[in-house]
């Protein structure tokens, strides 16, 4: 047996490890829950941001992260107006009255609006533009003149359920 199946306790089939994907998720709004808010300086040690990590909540990327930095202290003042922006945006999606620690942002579950931005080395990578709350999104459609008259008002009185992960043993307070 070789070192790796000496550490590991046998040998690695590829073929039976599920890895982790790192393509972008399609642009678009997605329910997410803060799994981690974390104040860090930055490395020149003359700002400080804070760094979300984020899960989206069901569909077809349930459990997919993603992460965002809001610069909180930076020499560029627009960097800093945008990162305040954000976070107010997030306090209101979370129903925070005044927020003064990053730890008031953890398993709070809101909507993030996903784009994809190219990097400099051409690899694609999802970037977050934007927040909301879970109340705030679309409504459907409004019917068309040719739909039934009872689909219409069926469409207009319904309610989206609630957003919740679609594995509920995975919520960080629940362990």
């Amino acid at each position: 047996m070789g070192d790796i199946g000496d550490l590991l306790g046998g040998g690695i089939n590829p073929d039976d490890v599920d890895g982790a994907d790192f393509e972008p998720i399609p642009v678009g709004w997605y329910p997410v829950m803060i799994d981690n808010a974390e104040v860090k300086k930055t490395k020149a040690g003359d700002g400080a941001y804070i760094l979300l990590e984020m899960s989206v909540l069901g569909g077809d990327h349930n459990g997919r992260k993603m992460f965002d930095r809001l610069n909180i202290v930076n020499k560029n003042p627009e960097a800093v107006k945008y990162a305040v922006i954000d976070l107010a945006k997030i306090a209101k999606a979370l129903g925070i009255a005044n927020i003064d620690d990053a730890a008031q942002l953890l398993n709070g579950q809101l909507e993030a609006s996903v784009k994809i931005d190219k990097k400099e080395d051409g690899d694609l990578d999802n970037v977050v533009k934007g927040y909301r709350g879970l109340k705030d999104a679309v409504a459907p459609a409004t019917p068309t003149a040719t739909q039934a008259p009872a689909a219409a008002t069926k469409t207009a009185t319904a309610t989206p359920p609630p957003v919740v992960p679609a594995t509920p043993s995975a919520r960080p307070w629940e362990k």
